[in-house]
């Protein structure tokens, strides 16, 4: 079967959509697929012997012109290959099969203007939004994709990234939209040791009995880092660090760590190469967000037993044992994600994590979203033959 997974990008520095798209090739092409990485950039090194990728122009002379011509390029690729499946990450409408790993762009486009800090703030952005003219085409290329009389067929990461497909288009055919649960490719890996542990937090001068609070994201508004810091004032902790890991403007939030008196205890390390360090050194991990189609790094927590407290908004929540975290509605209720932490730090808890980790790992694996992907694409192409 010839695949090919489209997307502007397959640098997996750039996130982890892009991070996804090269586990997924690898994995489709031990099951058996032909596989090709279909992008404006090429990937930062082999992907793997049997992954090809195929680099198409994006000239133009802004953002949305450029994403706009590499469409245009992918379709007139499409035609000329004859591929068996197009799996696009982004919306493209010559895909057979969409997989919004971000979530619906009507969906992330409400989110983050609700994020704004204040109604000045969402003022701006109301009318300043309709200038980002990348983000706003592709809402409508998504939109045009999923309302045609042939739609194609649409992998969601989560049943929260399900739901928005059923907002957004309430007609949308049910027998063409299926879950087909996230995956990471940290659940590959055997679960950080003691040692590891031991040596994580002497390279990050971390005390033995402190209790390490980790936070990861790249957009700090929106994945709740205020309402964390908030959470964190006078906390009934005694000994507590909380590392911060992401890009992203860290002086307003040192600013507000230091009115909430707790600056000593709060340390930003900037973008990081590898999460698993971190895993391995924590005892819990926060995400507090108020939007996320289904984070990896609540994964790649779940499968280094790191007990893990979110929200009902991450589709993430979705893969949490019971007795392994704890989900909470909202971050604006900032009691109750003081009370998850203290919660989640009882040893009840870390040793539940643990206790879950071999399931963890098989559900949570790449392989196994490969696996499910390829039943899918036969259920596309039978589909397509039968229509015809």
């Amino acid at each position: 079967m010839k695949v090919a997974i489209v997307n502007e990008s397959v640098d997996p520095v750039r996130g982890g959509a892009e991070t996804s798209a090269n586990e997924m090739a690898v994995r489709l092409a031990e099951w058996g697929a032909e596989v090709t990485l279909v992008a404006a950039d090429a990937p930062p090194g082999p992907v793997q012997e049997k992954v090809r990728s195929v680099v198409l122009s994006r000239r133009g002379a802004t953002r949305a012109g450029r994403t706009c011509a590499f469409l245009q390029s992918v379709e007139q690729h499409c035609r000329d290959v004859r591929y068996d499946i197009v799996h696009a990450v982004m919306p493209c409408l010559s895909c057979d099969l969409y997989q919004p790993r971000g979530g619906t762009f009507a969906a992330t486009i409400a989110h983050n203007l609700a994020r704004a800090p204040n109604a000045a703030a969402r003022l701006v952005r109301r009318v300043a939004g309709p200038l980002n003219f990348k983000q706003q085409y592709l809402r409508r290329v998504e939109r045009d994709l999923l309302l045609r009389s042939n739609p194609p067929f649409v992998a969601a990461v989560s049943n929260l990234v399900a739901q928005q497909v059923r907002d957004h288009v309430p007609d949308f055919p049910a027998d063409r939209l299926r879950v087909i649960f996230n995956a990471c490719g940290a659940a590959e890996q055997d679960p950080p040791t003691d040692s590891e542990r031991m040596e994580a937090r002497r390279k990050l001068a971390v005390a033995p009995d402190c209790a390490l609070l980790l936070f990861v994201a790249h957009n700090f508004r929106l994945k709740g880092l205020p309402e964390l810091l908030e959470s964190l004032r006078g906390i009934g902790l005694d000994s507590w660090t909380l590392l911060i890991a992401g890009r992203g403007d860290s002086s307003p939030y040192l600013k507000a760590a230091a009115r909430l008196i707790i600056s000593d205890r709060v340390r930003f390390l900037g973008s990081v190469p590898a999460v698993r360090p971190l895993l391995a050194a924590a005892d819990l991990l926060v995400h507090p967000t108020w939007y996320d189609p289904c984070s990896r790094v609540v994964l790649e927590a779940l499968c280094a037993g790191v007990p893990v407290v979110t929200t009902r908004l991450n589709g993430a929540c979705e893969a949490i044992p019971a007795g392994a975290g704890i989900v909470i509605e909202s971050p604006a209720d900032t009691a109750a994600l003081s009370a998850a932490i203290q919660s989640a730090l009882k040893p009840a808890v870390r040793a539940a994590s643990a206790e879950h980790v071999p399931a963890q790992r098989a559900a949570l694996s790449m392989r196994r979203h490969a696996e499910d992907l390829l039943r899918f694409y036969q259920l596309v192409c039978s589909a397509r033959s039968t229509s015809r």
